[in-house]
């Protein structure tokens, strides 16, 4: 009968501290919170877009150029600029057709070699193996031996 006391005075105790330490002690009240200043405003939503100051150019800043010209020279820079774009797509569609269609070979003249892998084994790619191997790999003392 003494353990099922204890037993039960276990649980009231545990219980008990477990209810006491869920309430957290709330911090004090403090009076209302002051007042921000007035923020400023960005210079797009400034009324007048008046600025107090002038503002310097720099040079070799980047930004957009503007071009000042007549009518009949921007006519001439538009259809110059026209004619570029027209030969840079001339000159991508002819590249891009002479990949698709391999020239076919010609009777007498030297083929060209086909090209060998990066992985081919010749004697000095193996003496670089074994020296990359050397000098990236485990020391001797950790290496298993056979």
């Amino acid at each position: 009968m003494d353990s099922f006391w204890i037993i039960v005075l276990f649980l009231l105790a545990s219980w008990y501290f477990d209810k006491r330490a869920k309430k957290k002690p709330q911090a004090p009240q403090r009076g209302p919170r002051p007042t921000l200043p007035p923020q400023p405003v960005p210079w797009e939503e400034a009324k007048g877009g008046n600025i107090p100051f002038e503002i310097p150019k720099i040079k070799g800043a980047p930004g957009e150029k503007i071009l000042v010209m007549d009518s009949a020279e921007a006519q001439a820079y538009e259809e110059k600029l026209a004619e570029e774009k027209q030969r840079a797509r001339r000159a991508r569609l002819l590249a891009e057709d002479a990949r698709a269609v391999p020239e076919p070979p010609v009777p007498g003249t030297p083929q060209k070699e086909a090209r060998q892998s990066p992985f081919s084994l010749t004697p000095e790619s193996a003496r670089e193996a074994v020296l990359l191997a050397e000098i990236l790999g485990k020391p001797k003392a950790h290496r298993r031996r056979l």
